[in-house]
């Protein structure tokens, strides 16, 4: 899956989606790199939710994250 790591479901509104899930590096923070990677990942494998998990964040993911341009995806 490359930059999606996990996947789990939750409840919306009665409705069950699936979630994606992308976890940073053990060691690192969570990339604009990878941010920009998962979520096309995310829409092809038709995700409506992706998770970035990780210890932290560099500046440019932490400026990507809230402004993903992915109609239909939330990012979180």
């Amino acid at each position: 899956m490359g930059y999606l790591h996990g996947e789990g479901e939750t409840r919306q509104n009665g409705t069950t989606l699936r979630v994606a899930i992308s976890f940073g590096p053990q060691y690192g923070p969570v990339t604009a790199f990878q941010v920009q990677e998962a979520i096309p990942r995310a829409k092809m494998n038709g995700y409506p939710i992706l998770i970035f998990a990780g210890f932290s964040f560099d500046p440019e993911a932490q400026v990507l994250i809230p402004k993903a341009p992915a109609a239909g995806l939330q990012v979180h």
